[in-house]
């Protein structure tokens, strides 16, 4: 698939509307190492020009030249968000997931709002699953020798709550939301540490396990070991109609321990449920709770239910790769409840992802900012007419994105034909722009 002139100048257009990086342009190419070598000649401390040479040679595969320029260039621009894209990537590459995570994750801790930010949050997003993947079947290839290890008695699993009963696709992404929102609850005390849920279902996934049915204590056990945990939480959601009982039991590394937690109530107090849940969790894990770590409990995550529905429906989507449909739903979540701050920040993180799939550093800084905007629902009619016209050409390249098109449309449309540039959702822009050819 060739793309057409204009999706090109629509792109870049996207990227002038918020600065593009590293001296200009979209695409960086090795044949422009000769012409940036003699302009570095002339001026040394250009750090834009600095940058692009840095990915030029990221993109001739000289990694180790690459990063040497690249944080040369940081010497002078420290916020770029160019550096760390091409270090972490230059780390991917070579296997070394842990230190790329380690310098995504130092970028945004000293940047947050730098010039590249989210580019950066959408390729630490990909490596921390990456990275999660690779510590899953390494724990499962040592699990004889990690599980002599003693458990570390602070150290709390979550494991994804199963759903059973009258099961209805509305609640298919409750399994992870559940298990994401205690997990949220559980770490405001001090007192305990929690695995990270993708890491968990990272581990399930190596043992086919995946979230569907009930996790037998022998095998939670058998989880908490691998990571040490001193404790497992294993839930369910029992559904009767509209009914539902939230229920969980504590496993350690000898197995369920007596006394299981439950609450129960109408499907539309789910929230309140999980929170009744979580404080008795809190309790049993973490000792007798002060009024004010209970009250930071009871506050934290979602007022709206149909939020937390659409929310946990965006942590499936992650799970399964689709960064763009998770990003819809992180954003509608938070459009139904604009207090839900997670929702907001994740759907801008997934939004980013979708730009940096294999793409290279220098452009997907601009896209970066594009997609996390529209995630975020900035108001910006420049922005929006120029994402709905990269959209349209996009969608003109094939009948399979025309037809995914007409549906944010309202109306036929015919691919290539010349008319006015539809209203598209925030949501079909996501998708249009994964698919544009690499």
């Amino acid at each position: 698939m060739i793309v057409s002139s204009r999706v090109r100048g629509a792109l870049g257009a996207c990227l002038l509307l918020t600065a593009a990086c590293a001296g200009g342009g979209l695409r960086v190419s090795p044949d422009e190492i000769p012409s940036l070598q003699s302009r570095l000649d002339e001026r040394p401390d250009d750090a834009d020009t600095r940058l692009r040479y840095a990915a030029a040679l990221f993109a001739d595969g000289r990694c180790a030249e690459a990063r040497v320029e690249a944080e040369t260039a940081a010497a002078v621009r420290p916020d770029n968000g160019v550096t760390p894209l091409i270090q972490g990537q230059c780390l991917e590459a070579a296997g070394q997931l842990a230190e790329a995570v380690d310098v995504y994750a130092g970028y945004l801790r000293q940047y947050p709002a730098g010039d590249g930010a989210d580019a950066v949050r959408g390729r630490h997003l990909l490596a921390e699953r990456a990275l999660a993947d690779v510590r899953a079947r390494a724990a499962l290839a040592a699990e004889a020798e990690v599980s002599a290890l003693p458990p570390e008695d602070d150290l709390v699993a979550v494991l994804p709550v199963a759903i059973l009963g009258d099961l209805d696709d509305r609640y298919a992404g409750l399994s992870t939301g559940l298990a994401q929102m205690l997990v949220s609850d559980l770490s405001l005390l001090g007192r305990l540490r929690m695995v990270e849920r993708i890491q968990v279902n990272a581990v399930l996934g190596e043992l086919t396990l995946g979230q569907s049915g009930r996790v037998d204590p022998a095998t939670a056990a058998r989880v908490g070991r691998l990571f040490r945990a001193g404790e497992m939480v294993a839930g369910a959601l029992v559904v009767n109609g509209d009914d539902v009982r939230l229920e969980a039991t504590l496993v350690n590394a000898d197995g369920a321990r007596p006394g299981a937690d439950d609450a129960e109530g109408d499907v539309r107090a789910l929230l309140e449920l999980e929170k009744r849940l979580a404080v008795s969790l809190a309790d049993r894990l973490a000792g007798p709770l002060s009024p004010a770590e209970e009250q930071r409990i009871l506050e934290n995550g979602p007022g709206s239910v149909d939020a937390f529905l659409v929310w946990a429906e965006g942590l499936l989507l992650e799970d399964q790769g689709d960064y763009a449909g998770a990003a819809a739903a992180y954003r509608s979540a938070a459009r139904m409840d604009p207090g839900f701050a997670d929702a907001g920040e994740r759907s801008r993180r997934a939004a980013s992802a979708v730009t940096v799939i294999g793409r290279p550093p220098a452009e997907v800084v601009g896209l970066g900012r594009v997609a996390s905007r529209a995630a975020a629902g900035v108001s910006n009619p420049g922005l929006a007419g120029v994402l709905a016209g990269a959209a349209r050409d996009v969608a003109a390249l094939g009948p399979e994105i025309a037809m995914d098109a007409q549906a944010g449309v309202g109306a036929p449309w015919s691919p290539g034909a010349e008319q006015a540039a539809p209203a598209l959702p925030t949501e079909l822009i996501l998708r249009i722009l994964v698919r544009i050819p690499r």
